[in-house]
């Protein structure tokens, strides 16, 4: 019987498929944005596309840790740390890959946040002025 062990190669191919969902998140997060600064807000499509990218992620998430899971505690908790704090790497060809992979998925992820808050507060704001209409009329047929 074979034991599993550590496959650090299986560990940068999750973290280049993040980035690519990350990026095909950010052009959904980025259509979102305009779709709510029309007067028809249509979010549905886009938000169903976007969260089966969300379930992607959350599936290479569970590889890396369950890939994790095969070290002991001390590479383990390097590991662990490279991957939470890009900065913390060491020099070695292997780690700079995926430091610099998780930096982008970094960046992609603070993008895409920042959509989001735009996206928000449009419709917030559209939403007040519903509002406002809405009272406005009720004052009128009073």
């Amino acid at each position: 019987m074979k034991t599993e062990e550590f496959d650090p190669q299986l560990i940068t191919t999750c973290l280049e498929q993040k980035v690519t969902l990350f990026t095909d998140m950010l052009n959904i997060s980025k259509n979102i944005e305009v779709q709510t600064r029309q007067e028809q807000v249509v979010l549905d499509d886009l938000l169903a596309k976007r969260k089966i990218l969300m379930d992607r992620v959350d599936k290479c998430n569970a590889l890396i840790v369950r890939e994790l899971g095969h070290l002991s505690e001390t590479p383990r908790i390097h590991w662990q740390s490279m991957l939470r704090d890009h900065h913390n790497c060491a020099g070695d060809n292997e780690e700079a890959t995926i430091c610099a992979l998780v930096k982008k998925s970094h960046e992609l992820c603070l993008r895409i946040a920042d959509l989001n808050r735009v996206a928000d507060a449009n419709l917030k704001r559209q939403r007040d002025d519903l509002k406002e209409q809405i009272k406005g009329t009720k004052k009128n047929s009073l």
